[in-house]
């Protein structure tokens, strides 16, 4: 029976990879190849596999070295984006260090990366929507004047996907409808206006 013959990364991704780790020289990535940790995509010895090779200094790494997965991640973290959109405005700009990879996606596969929302530092809810301050602006733009005014609006169609339909059960900073949709609670019995009932 033959065996299938390895699909490698391409060079520029493998060398990225090799770079995150910071060996610093062939016998540490002698040493590496042999631990079990290497992914099966990245060939122990580059020099037969990639055209583009040409050292094993330059293969370890240079000018262009990408930071560790931990150090990036914190970085990235620190930058308070909170979601896809934000994240892919942020990653063309010239604020994005050189050596923070606009694709971590492939530099730290295998090494650490769990998905975007790891990356990022948000739950999975907040890198979907709106943050909490900015959902519950527009919605008070909306001048909505109870909860029921809410209920018939998130049904309307007219809701955007970034704002939750449920966000008492999303947003840490909840604090009811009233504060929600920026009017005052007054009781059922209130003799000012009595129509916003619970």
């Amino acid at each position: 029976m033959k065996h299938k013959k390895p699909r490698w990364r391409t060079f520029k991704q493998a060398q990225h990879f090799v770079y995150s780790l910071e060996l610093r020289n062939k016998k540490e990535w002698r040493e590496y190849s042999k631990s079990g940790k290497k992914p099966k995509d990245i060939p122990c010895c580059p020099e037969k596999i990639y055209e583009e090779y040409k050292n094993m200094k330059d293969w370890l790494g240079n000018k262009n070295k990408f930071r560790t997965f931990e150090k990036a991640r914190k970085f990235i973290r620190n930058q308070n984006l909170k979601n896809l959109k934000d994240w892919n405005r942020y990653r063309q700009t010239k604020e994005k260090p050189n050596n923070i990879p606009k694709c971590p996606e492939q530099i730290y596969l295998g090494i650490g990366w769990k998905g975007f929302v790891d990356w990022l530092g948000c739950e999975p809810f907040f890198c979907t929507r709106k943050s909490f301050l900015e959902a519950r602006e527009y919605v008070r733009s909306l001048n909505l004047k109870s909860t029921k005014d809410w209920l018939e609006y998130r049904k309307s169609g007219k809701r955007p996907k970034d704002i939750p339909s449920n966000p008492g059960t999303v947003y840490k900073e909840w604090k009811g409808y009233p504060d929600w949709m920026g009017y005052q609670y007054k009781p059922a019995n209130s003799l000012d206006n009595p129509q916003h009932k619970w």
